[in-house]
């Protein structure tokens, strides 16, 4: 199964696969419920439960749902959310992310040796230059 870094997550909407209650605070009071094709909500933040579970944090300003604290959760459960939803949104996967960043440094190692190449070219092309105009000063 595909892994998404939470970080990329935030700012992003996420939309229900099926029925998710939502709580005043993580593992609290449920609130309300949020279902297909209603957005849940633009992720404010995420937080982590004291069992080690992932809960997203959005701002009340994003949807009807209030509560006292002006924030309300949602618990990630795996395939809870839209991923293509997120995709289209421009979330990748980690794995995604470690072969761009290798694609990345691939191609700049690349255009610095392309670099290098041509400077070493245009210098030797100067000694080639200056030999042969100093040999025909020479000659002279």
């Amino acid at each position: 199964m595909a892994q998404y870094d939470v970080s990329d997550v935030i700012g992003k909407t996420l939309y229900p696969t099926r029925p998710l209650d939502v709580y005043d605070h993580p593992g609290g009071n449920v609130i309300g419920t949020v279902s297909p094709p209603n957005p849940a909500g633009v992720v404010y933040s995420w937080v982590q439960g004291s069992d080690g579970s992932i809960w997203w944090m959005f701002n009340s300003y994003n949807s009807n749902l209030t509560n006292t604290t002006g924030n309300y959760y949602i618990e990630h459960d795996p395939g809870s959310f839209d991923v293509q939803a997120l995709r289209q949104q421009g979330v990748i996967t980690v794995k995604e992310k470690i072969e761009q960043a290798k694609k990345d440094n691939e191609d700049l190692v690349s255009r610095i040796g392309d670099i290098v190449k041509w400077i070493a070219l245009t210098i030797a092309g100067g000694l080639v230059v200056k030999a042969v105009v100093e040999r025909k000063s020479t000659a002279k």
